[in-house]
């Protein structure tokens, strides 16, 4: 045994490999707790894309689906790329299409995406582990990390592009042109990843000064996302890259969405919610006279909520008032929204270098695209802020003592606490929709009687693969003795005509018990889109997760329903 003094190199190698150790385990931990999940959202159309691929590979949106109430082209619904598709065709292939093991395999990008944050955090701050855990137990990490959707992906192609840029323009052999591969794979993932071709830009012009052979390297994705812009205009006759951003600039420009005002309240709403941990840490990153300021913004959000309609132009699903109970919420979060932009206000008028607006760049450019430029705000476009924000959280910290403030370790307990809370309320409301899912199937199974469904996400994933037919609201003709299933708490439905067309013979009703919800009517919760309800989640009593049945009387046909609605009109 040697008793040698490990130097100084060493001693720093050994506490970042115990810190990657702590990092990797804490993600896998916290993740592998919710592989039972049922799937959820979006996650179905990333599901059949994989099915789809691996029987076509070359053909990647050449099938249809019913999504918005009829069979459309998969490259019309779907505004996201196909990258994940492959990435979960493979891994069934290995492991199969079971949710556990596809959640286990999806826990991978995490992992990559928590290692990304703290090398980031290592070089640009003194407490990278903290600044990892900080990302890592963010409520918007946690829940899109229980997805199968893209998200997580392209926030660790995201990171792991930041940094071999960053140590590319330090010299470090082969970095650069890694650094153009990530960039290139997180905009096939996610067309936001798009975003870092000018944040990169703009950080290497400010390290480098000039103009050099590192721009060049940044023109490689560009011609990647060219080729794929041409590529799908040939096989599917529009170019998809454009196509989405048409869809997010129609939202913008048509004039029926939220004012300005709505969209920048919603925005702090959503920011300060799904990067929780803000709260949390509020007594170690102010002063008294700070957080004294906090509590006069939240009481001017309650009044501005109780006094005047703040949310016009926002579908918030029914809710025919705003309570003081969801009012002090939303005020909360708004706070906490302030928060977040608080600590970037705060490193901009303090930064001297690069990496500092690096970060300052990284938060307010997805704050502004998700409050001001995507079809709707939502949890999933907050999630590149994580990281940075992380590391931001950190270095405020450090502004006020040079030693780890006391208190820390408590801050981030609670703020793990609460991410672990809300990822397990979105568990819970995607378990509703299988177990709905499973004892209308179970009703149905032996009948002659025709059954048709409305609803999509997960629900819709589920009644499929039991053998139901998902109705075509343009194609389809019911004729007496039909029956017809409308979910109380899901999308795209449109109610049957009144009785004696058609009447309600049954209910299938599943609990959702808890006291705090990612997407309930009542409540205005819409974790996955903001038209849905101006809050990532909400505390209170929900109704039950309810599927209703109606038997069809009289033969009727849905009156023509046009394509491409905006999520208010649905």
């Amino acid at each position: 045994m040697s008793d040698t003094v490990p130097s100084s190199r060493d001693s720093r190698a050994l506490s970042y490999r115990a810190g990657s150790a702590v990092v990797a385990l804490a993600t896998v931990l916290a993740l592998a707790l919710f592989a039972g999940k049922a799937y959820t959202v979006d996650d179905p159309l990333f599901l059949w894309l994989a099915e789809h691929v691996q029987e076509h590979p070359l053909d990647f949106f050449g099938f249809t689906v019913n999504w918005y109430g009829t069979q459309e082209p998969m490259w019309a619904v779907t505004k996201n790329p196909p990258l994940m598709g492959y990435v979960l065709a493979l891994a069934a292939a290995v492991v199969g299409w079971s949710e556990r093991a596809l959640h286990l395999v999806c826990i991978l990008p995490a992992v990559a995406a928590a290692l990304g944050t703290l090398r980031l955090a290592r070089a640009t701050s003194q407490r990278p582990v903290e600044a990892a855990l900080i990302a890592i137990f963010s409520p918007v990490f946690l829940v899109s990390s229980t997805n199968v959707m893209c998200d997580t992906l392209m926030l660790a192609l995201w990171v792991w592009a930041v940094i071999f840029f960053r140590e590319g323009l330090d010299g470090r052999r082969g970095r650069l042109p890694a650094a153009a591969v990530s960039i290139a794979l997180a905009g096939l993932t996610k067309y936001f990843a798009l975003a870092l071709l000018p944040l990169l830009f703009v950080y290497g012009l400010h390290e480098k000064r000039r103009l050099g052979a590192w721009t060049a390297w940044l023109c490689v994705p560009v011609a990647v996302f060219v080729a794929y812009q041409l590529g799908t205009e040939a096989a599917y006759g529009r170019g998809l890259l454009t196509d989405a951003a048409g869809y997010a600039g129609a939202f913008q420009l048509d004039g029926r969405g939220p004012s300005l005002v709505a969209k920048a309240f919603v925005g702090l709403v959503f920011a300060g919610g799904c990067l929780a941990p803000v709260v949390f840490l509020a007594p170690l990153l102010w002063t008294w006279r700070g957080l004294a300021i906090g509590l006069l913004l939240t009481s001017g959000f309650l009044g501005v909520q109780l006094g005047t309609d703040v949310f016009a132009g926002i579908d918030t699903l029914q809710v025919p008032e705003v309570g003081p109970g969801l009012a002090a919420q939303r005020a909360v979060l708004a706070t906490a929204g302030v928060g977040v932009l608080a600590l970037v206000l705060r490193a901009a008028t303090r930064a001297r270098d690069a990496d500092t607006w690096l970060l300052v760049l990284w938060v307010a450019g997805t704050f502004v695209f998700a409050a001001f430029v995507n079809w709707s705000e939502n949890g999933r476009s907050n999630l590149p802020m994580a990281p940075a924000f992380g590391i931001l959280a950190v270095r405020g910290l450090r502004a006020r003592s040079g030693r780890a403030p006391r208190g820390l370790q408590v801050g981030l307990a609670l703020a793990a606490l609460f991410g672990l809370l809300v990822a397990d309320a979105d568990r819970r409301w995607s378990d509703a929709a299988r177990r709905s899912a499973r004892e209308l199937a179970q009703k149905s199974a032996g009948g002659t009687t025709s059954v048709r469904f409305q609803g999509h996400w997960g629900l819709q994933y589920y009644l499929e693969r039991a053998g139901l037919e998902s109705l075509d609201l343009l194609r389809d003709t019911l004729a007496p003795g039909d029956l017809l299933l409308l979910p109380t708490n899901n999308t795209d439905v449109r109610p049957p005509p009144e009785p004696p067309v058609c009447v309600p013979v049954a209910e299938v009703v599943v609990p959702n018990r808890g006291l705090l919800h990612t997407f309930s009517k009542p409540l205005g919760a819409s974790f996955y889109a903001a038209s849905g309800g101006p809050m990532p989640f909400a505390f209170g009593a929900v109704p039950d997760e309810t599927v209703q049945v109606w038997e069809v009387r009289q033969r009727f046909r849905y009156p023509p329903l046009r394509l491409n609605l905006t999520p208010e009109e649905r």
